[in-house]
């Protein structure tokens, strides 16, 4: 059965029969309760508010064949909330298209407005998690827990709450971090969704394999681990140690606080980065490399097939490669200051500015080595600088 926009386009249909409302309210006492697990086929929201119980609402309307159970339990320590179809023994398979689900045959036509609300108490709770497989998940601010899990098949994901460790994940949807207290460690993962993280946290890991990745924090990190199949990575926030990975999309950087290390690879995008650090290793393809840093760093590392490489920046050493690509490099370091510097380009041209130390070994195969770099004042302790087929350039 296929049903679009609550259509039916094939196979079995529900009728107008099967359209049912629901309002069913279940609680139970949160007394010694530190453990809250949820699973619902349909979207759910979890809020803090004044009670002394757990209180779980399954309220809304859909056109369904079969009944949607709603189950609040205790165990001990633990309530274990469900919002579940009673499926028949015939019901084998499950799909959702745009507001219409399908579970089995036809248990569900359409739940566009079926909602199961859940309220706690405002304590911090040692565990809470939720999973919905065809719904949203949104976890409101007043929400505290140590650690929260949430993972959604096909629905966005929001949360807003305290937390210390948190685990987000979606299949078909977009998750939201925006919590205003900062968590020890955040752990994002979407198949086909864009991920912002508009939070503060110790550790981050994000992956997104068709979907754009968004960090912001206003406070210094220790670790943050980006990867992106086909979407764009932006990072702007303060970190010791930085490790973003993109297949085709571009990566942006921009930090206001020096770094420790920040490793940026991309295989077709381009690669920006406006940060100070103290080592950079970046990499990619086909696309060109932007660095501008404002403060010395002690190494920048710098390699790129078909792209173009621009680095205004002040360093102790220097590893610039590019095969197609035209290198530029120009840096404000002081006179007594030793560098090294590898510069290599296959047929494009290198430009040098500003650079002053001791002695420079420079040749081009086949292009021209404007200015004697004793004469301008471009000197380096040890290295080289060669290309192919490209002029080599002093200013």
């Amino acid at each position: 059965m296929v049903i679009i926009n609550s259509t039916v386009i094939n196979g079995n249909s529900c009728s107008n029969n099967d359209y049912k409302n629901f309002d069913e309210t279940k609680r139970e006492a949160a007394d010694m309760v530190n453990r809250i697990i949820i699973n619902s086929i349909i979207d759910v929201k979890v809020s803090a508010c004044d009670t002394n119980d757990i209180i779980a609402h399954l309220h809304g309307s859909a056109i369904t064949s079969n009944n949607t159970e709603l189950s609040v339990t205790r165990h001990r320590h633990e309530i274990r909330i469900s919002a579940q179809t009673n499926k028949r023994s015939n019901d084998n398979m499950s799909m959702i298209f745009q507001n219409s689900v399908i579970v089995g045959n036809f248990s569900f036509c359409s739940n566009a407005n079926l909602m199961l609300d859940i309220q706690i108490p405002r304590k911090v709770f040692e565990r809470i998690s939720i999973e919905s497989e065809h719904g949203k998940i949104a976890i409101d601010s007043a929400v505290k827990s140590n650690s929260i899990t949430a993972k959604s098949t096909s629905g966005n994901i929001n949360v807003s709450a305290v937390f210390h460790d948190l685990i987000v994940e979606s299949e078909q949807g977009k998750i939201t971090i925006d919590s205003t207290v900062k968590s020890n460690s955040i752990t994002a993962k979407s198949t086909s969704g864009n991920i912002n993280v508009l939070t503060d946290f110790q550790d981050l890991i994000v992956e997104s394999k068709q979907g754009k990745i968004t960090i912001d924090s206003a406070v210094k990190s220790n670790s943050i681990d980006a990867k992106s199949t086909s979407g764009n990575i932006n990072v702007s926030a303060d970190f010791h140690d930085l490790i973003v990975e993109s297949e085709q999309g571009t990566i942006t950087i921009d930090s206001t606080v020096k770094s420790n290390s920040i490793t940026a690879k991309s295989t077709s995008g381009n690669i920006n980065v406006s940060a100070d650090f103290r080592n950079l290793i970046t990499e990619t393809v086909h696309g060109k490399i932007t660095i501008n840093s404002t403060d010395k760093s002690n190494s920048i590392t710098a390699k790129s097939t078909s792209g173009n490489i621009n680095v205004s920046a002040d360093f102790q050493d220097l590893i610039a490669k590019t095969v197609h690509g035209n290198v530029y490099i120009a840096s404000e370091a002081y006179c007594d200051v030793k560098l090294n510097v590898d510069i290599t380009t296959g047929n494009a041209d290198v430009t040098i500015g500003n650079i002053r130390t001791s002695t420079v070994l420079v040749s081009s195969k086949t292009g021209k080595c404007k200015n004697n770099p004793k004469l301008s004042g471009i000197h380096t302790v040890s290295g080289f600088i060669k290309s192919q087929n490209g002029n080599i350039k002093f200013q």
